[in-house]
């Protein structure tokens, strides 16, 4: 995955050209020389993000780095290369020539294809945009299943402690203790249950929505869970702990990580 920092710069990048590649006003001299003005800044600002995507890729390639990851991100670079390389420097051309053009009629259909350009441009960058936030989402999803893996190995290394320490001479002036410690685990058990069926959830919804795209890890994630019977896994591991099945529990905690 990329760095977070990374992420956030690269999507504000992409988000800022998105909201300005607005249609053009097919309206007087002085508003077309605006729209050109404005059309040569977005595709500078568009060249220096794609070199910028370019030279990330270019890395990840030297520190031997691959995958679905980068390849996305490859995929993002072309396309506002090609945008800002090819198509913007057309339309401001023919934004150009609308504004100096001799003839009235030569004017309009210079002005008419600079606003097709620019739809077309539109149209690139927003769906550089929906797949980057796809995949900024698939990351802070991934981010959070690792939490709740770590949580669950917390929880594993408490019911291993409680195991150990109960059969110690000492137990018995500690039954309370470990009543205590116990029900702490199953409290946290049945918290990392739910929270896991939030993120399967959220998965579900993931995968209908990158439909179209680049790849489909959700629908790849949700294989594996249910290859894996994380969701029984976990329900199993919860009502060992309430049954003080401890040793059971701990079996299912450990493939639930």
């Amino acid at each position: 995955m990329m760095t977070t920092r990374s992420t956030s710069r690269t999507r504000s990048r992409i988000a800022g050209f998105c909201l300005l590649l607005v249609p053009l006003t097919l309206v007087a001299e002085t508003s077309l020389l605006k729209q050109e003005q404005g059309q040569q800044r977005i595709g500078s600002s568009t060249a220096n993000s794609a070199a910028l995507l370019a030279e990330l890729v270019d890395e990840f390639g030297r520190n031997g780095l691959e995958g679905t990851d980068v390849e996305i991100l490859g995929g993002i670079q072309k396309v506002m290369g090609n945008v800002s390389g090819e198509l913007m420097p057309q339309i401001v051309g023919q934004l150009h020539a609308a504004r100096t053009g001799g003839d009235a009629p030569g004017r309009r259909a210079q002005a008419l294809n600079a606003y097709a350009g620019q739809k077309s441009a539109s149209y690139q960058m927003r769906q550089v945009l929906l797949e980057y936030q796809r995949q900024l989402a698939l990351y802070q999803l991934a981010e959070r299943l690792q939490a709740l893996g770590d949580r669950q190995s917390t929880n594993l290394h408490e019911a291993v402690a409680l195991i150990i320490a109960s059969r110690k001479p000492s137990a018995v002036r500690r039954k309370n203790d470990f009543a205590i410690s116990r029900r702490l685990q199953e409290t946290e058990q049945e918290a990392l249950q739910k929270e896991v069926g939030l993120v399967l959830s959220t998965l579900e919804t993931m995968e209908r929505s990158f439909a179209g795209s680049l790849e489909n890890r959700p629908g790849e994630a949700l294989a594996y869970v249910a290859e894996q019977k994380l969701t029984s896994v976990l329900q199993s591991a919860f009502l060992d702990l309430k049954s003080d099945r401890l040793m059971s529990a701990v079996g299912y905690e450990k493939s639930a990580r």
